[in-house]
């Protein structure tokens, strides 16, 4: 996803699932609104590197949720997009945590790529960028994989957190711990 998302003009459709929806070619970002609660819409999401083929085959489709929940869900990158009136968008931008997101329905911590929550038996362990011992951990971390496409993407979060570092030297502390 780009910084800065494509204005998409959203066509309405009869749909108990989808209040709306657009594309633009030029950069193959589907734009969905969802129905929220309340008089007011829901929210919009913007769905990555969607072929036109794809959203052809969505503005062809009898049913655009059924579409939506077979061909569009799980297999593209999204962002929600920000609140027309606020600005704001819930989660996290993809700037600060390209894999991760925080869902806005649930709260929970959710994969952008599958939009699947973590589950919560699994532990989680996070990493902050003022923490003075993260680029050495995240260093330690990249020399144990295998998988190259992983690897660069630990790589480039390396060189965030030493860009942070670097322009924030009074914001950088030694780890705590909360209280239980």
């Amino acid at each position: 996803m780009t910084t800065n998302p494509p204005a998409i003009t959203l066509s309405p459709c009869e749909s108990s699932q989808i209040v709306a929806f657009g594309y633009d070619p030029a950069t193959q970002t589907l734009a969905i609104q969802f129905p929220g609660r309340g008089v007011k819409a829901g929210d919009t999401y913007h769905y990555a590197e969607v072929p036109p083929k794809v959203y052809q085959d969505m503005v062809d489709a009898e049913s655009k949720g059924k579409f939506f929940g077979s061909q569009i869900r799980g297999r593209y990158a999204y962002a929600k997009q920000p609140d027309p009136e606020t600005g704001i968008a819930f989660g996290l931008a993809t700037a600060q945590e390209p894999k991760y997101t925080c869902a806005t329905a649930t709260g929970r911590l959710t994969v952008r790529a599958t939009g699947k929550p973590i589950p919560d038996d699994e532990p989680v362990f996070v990493l902050r960028a003022q923490d003075v011992h993260a680029v050495n951990a995240l260093l330690g971390y990249s020399v144990l994989l295998d998988n190259p496409e992983h690897r660069a993407a630990v790589e480039q979060r390396i060189k965030d957190f030493e860009a942070f570092r670097d322009a924030n030297p009074d914001r950088m502390k030694f780890p705590d711990t909360a209280a239980a």
